[in-house]
């Protein structure tokens, strides 16, 4: 499995190497990844703190389709979608107190990323569903999820391959 700690892309072998990866922090408290499964999904991975954002790519038939910038392009819109590309999944929790508020996160590009609290997952719960997605490339059925629209299509291959 492929992943990107911030822009560099680390093959990982083991669920042990993972989390060995998945505990680097910049300024102490942010973490922004990209996990590669050899079926073709992603998952992305933003941390602040305890706040976990988690987005899963479906991989539809197609090579990975990992947008450049990191996850800042997501806008959590209702997919409405024709069939004509990956479906993306969100996070989510319910009964949140204040679905409002806004997390701030890191994307890859070190850019200020902030996330509604809705679409947020606590770091012990989220870590059991990447733990699912190294074993399978599943989204794991441990964590609630919403399904995405993106704004804009996506590259055709992983941005590491553009160089």
């Amino acid at each position: 499995m492929k992943l990107a700690k911030y822009q560099e892309i680390i093959e990982v072998n083991s669920l042990e190497e993972l989390h060995d990866h998945l505990r680097f922090r910049h300024d102490t408290i942010y973490g922004s990844f990209w996990l590669w499964h050899e079926s073709g999904t992603e998952l992305g991975i933003m941390i602040n703190g305890e706040d976990t954002y988690l987005l899963f790519i479906t991989a539809n038939g197609d090579p990975p389709k990992s947008p450049p910038l990191g996850m800042r392009v997501v806008v959590p819109v209702t997919y409405e979608g024709t069939g004509d590309g990956p479906l993306l999944y969100s996070t989510y929790s319910e009964g949140t107190e204040s679905p409002d508020e806004a997390i701030e996160f890191l994307a890859d590009n070190y850019e200020p990323t902030p996330m509604n609290r809705f679409y947020t997952a606590p770091l012990s719960q989220a870590m059991k569903a990447i733990d699912d997605f190294f074993e399978s490339g599943e989204r794991s059925q441990s964590i609630q999820w919403h399904l995405l629209e993106l704004p804009a299509p996506l590259p055709r291959k992983p941005w590491w391959r553009f160089w």
